[in-house]
């Protein structure tokens, strides 16, 4: 991407509530969420660098009892950022990727989406679109896109306006939809209960 700055942004800052305990840390095949995540990004070699939205200073705290979790942390292989808009969400956490890291573009992912591959890198090639993101019919996710720096300023006034979904922020940008296919929808199922954990098992 020439000589624009982009980093990923591993959304793992959320409460988790529906599954009961810490997504970010859940085990599968012998890995965590956190060590799929980090993993795939070190894999992609556009990227400058890794950011770990973990919501609070608290929170990251925690995760590092996690003994993998812990050495990603202290080995630097990922950039630990902390809401300024705290409990607002992913758009919190995506604005604090942009102010700790100085990117032109953020690849976001969240946490529990662990199916993730390299076909579903988007690339920025229109100079005039804030973000890209896939749609299938009415299935839209947010979560896993390619964001500009342009939509800071953006965020940061539906953030003080208490506005706090992201597909807010897709409408008050120029947003680019992505055509999903049908068999690539199961990629971006997200797990949020302890149900769609074991489906997740069964199926990968």
């Amino acid at each position: 991407m020439g000589n624009r700055k982009i980093y990923a942004l591993i959304l793992a800052g959320g409460k988790s509530r529906r599954m009961g305990h810490d997504k970010t840390l859940i085990r599968l095949n012998g890995k965590s969420f956190l060590e799929y995540a980090v993993e795939f990004w070190e894999s992609v070699p556009e990227i400058d660098g890794i950011c770990l939205s973990a919501g609070s200073r608290e929170h990251l705290e925690m995760l590092k009892q996690d003994e993998a979790a812990a050495r990603i942390i202290e080995e630097g292989r990922v950039i630990p950022v902390f809401d300024r808009y705290e409990g607002c969400g992913p758009m919190a956490g995506i604005l604090a990727g942009f102010e700790a890291c100085g990117a032109d573009y953020l690849y976001v992912s969240a946490i529990d989406i662990v199916r993730i591959n390299k076909s579903l890198i988007m690339k920025a090639d229109d100079p005039e679109t804030d973000a890209y993101i896939y749609q299938y019919e009415d299935f839209v996710e947010p979560l896993f896109g390619l964001y500009s720096r342009r939509l800071v300023p953006v965020m940061e006034k539906l953030l003080d306006d208490g506005v706090y979904k992201i597909r807010q922020l897709l409408k008050a940008g120029n947003t680019k939809y992505i055509p999903l296919r049908e068999d690539q929808r199961e990629l971006f199922l997200n797990c949020n209960t302890p149900e769609e954990l074991e489906k997740l098992k069964r199926d990968v």
